[in-house]
């Protein structure tokens, strides 16, 4: 779970490409934090009642409620 949390990390704050500048990269960017945060969201779901792994579920909810506030509404609520 650690090293799942630390790459969907490294790929969420990589800068992403300019929507302006590049509309194509940019979805693709966003698509990509989506579905990581969505199998993040997935794994956290399925490790919380083991009470396993718990410093790397605290880091993963945490990653998981920046990012998700930074990408703004899932698709289908705006």
């Amino acid at each position: 779970m650690a090293i799942v949390v630390a790459k969907y990390s490294d790929y969420l704050r990589r800068c992403s490409p300019s929507a302006d500048e590049d509309p194509k990269a940019f979805t693709a960017w966003h698509a990509g934090g989506r579905a990581a945060l969505a199998h993040l969201e997935h794994l956290l779901k399925l490790l919380k009642p083991t009470g396993g792994a718990a410093e790397a579920v605290a880091a993963g909810e945490d990653l998981l409620a920046q990012a998700s506030s930074d990408m703004g509404p899932p698709d289908d609520e705006e």
